[in-house]
């Protein structure tokens, strides 16, 4: 298969039109790879999404446009063929600045999104945008919704972070149990407002509860839940577990409590989990 891979687009300029219709006609099973999406483009944007060829795109909050597509939502749902996409609300130029008529960012029920095998999203909520500025409360029909808009049965890769204090992403798991047979990575990072002591925390108890519905886990990387609330969880997936990483901030830390694992939780790790090749763990050189 033709592996047509654009790494380093012009971020100013779209792949123009012929060039995809070419590709569309000529090598409609290649693999098209936009590592720097630019939305602002009118019918070339939308021949960019509907093509047979796209596989992978990257977006940020800056590449929506003031027309279509203003939003995520209107980059998968016109994209039927997209199998891996990542979206970071900040850009290559950081962060955009909100204008004062946000357009619509939550999935409607009914609406479908594309089969995904990697799907990775940093900083952004499921809910609407405008509910999040004025202060909403917790939302939970909307990550349900977007559970149910698509076949996650192919999914492989899943990373989660930055969305505050982590509730969209929360529900989110909680929705996805059980759909996700094949997925062997899985990134967590949400959560950055965690308060002092994280352990007990309703946080790990969704964590874990994913976790342990995952099947056959090979990568997992978590951040900002306490160790032993998600250990045996983790130990569940020792026979195909290879990398494992994790971290907690100092923000998710209290005074009583180090970012180290015990010994006894290093020995427990260490002899459970057997077949790792890469572990990454905190040293708390206050304690060591």
């Amino acid at each position: 298969m033709l592996m047509f891979d654009v790494n380093r687009w012009n971020i100013r300029w779209l792949i123009p039109m012929p060039i995809v219709q070419e590709l569309n006609t000529r090598w409609p099973h290649c693999h098209l790879i936009i590592n720097s999406f630019n939305g602002h483009g009118g019918d070339s944007v939308d021949a960019l999404l509907d093509s047979p060829c796209l596989h992978s795109l990257k977006a940020s909050f800056w590449d929506c446009g003031h027309a279509h597509p203003q939003n995520i939502i209107d980059i998968l749902k016109s994209s039927p063929n997209l199998r891996a996409f990542e979206f970071r609300e900040s850009g290559d130029t950081g962060l955009r600045p909100v204008p004062k008529s946000v357009g619509p960012y939550r999935l409607q029920p009914g609406e479908t999104l594309p089969p995904l095998v990697r799907l990775v999203l940093v900083g952004y909520r499921m809910a609407d945008y405008r509910s999040w500025y004025r202060g909403a409360s917790n939302d939970t029909e909307a990550p349900e919704i977007w559970a149910n808009a698509a076949d996650w049965s192919h999914l492989k890769h899943l990373t989660l972070e930055d969305c505050w204090n982590g509730q969209d992403y929360l529900h989110f798991l909680d929705a996805l149990s059980g759909r996700t047979p094949a997925l062997r990575k899985f990134v967590w990072k949400g959560g950055t407002q965690l308060p002092h002591s994280a352990h007990n925390h309703p946080y790990a108890t969704h964590l874990s509860r994913f976790i342990d519905q995952l099947e056959a886990l090979e990568v997992l990387d978590i951040e900002n839940v306490y160790f032993g609330d998600v250990a045996q969880e983790i130990y569940r997936h020792a026979a195909t577990l290879r990398s494992f990483r994790f971290h907690r901030l100092e923000s998710s830390v209290g005074e009583d409590e180090t970012r180290s694992l015990s010994t006894s939780q290093l020995l427990g790790l260490v002899n459970t989990l057997a077949e790792l090749e890469t572990l990454t763990l905190d040293i708390d050189l206050h304690t060591a």
